[in-house]
């Protein structure tokens, strides 16, 4: 893609092994975002990561937002 991709993990990727997942998807360059913001081009865009599994932070990710 011409501006990258982003990921955002799940609970699933949450109850295997979230390290490994992120390792595996920087390196095929795939930025993960967790609880934070990054422009890209014309976007900004927020990675809230999984409620499920209690790894979300929303206030945390907003403020992220604002900042750019």
């Amino acid at each position: 893609p011409e501006l990258g991709s982003i990921a955002v993990l799940g609970n699933h990727d949450r109850w295997r092994n979230a390290v490994l997942v992120t390792e595996e998807l920087n390196r095929a360059g795939i930025r993960v975002l967790s609880n934070e913001a990054v422009t890209i081009g014309p976007l900004r865009i927020g990675g809230i990561d999984d409620a499920f599994t209690g790894h979300d932070d929303v206030p945390r990710t907003v403020r992220s937002m604002r900042l750019g």
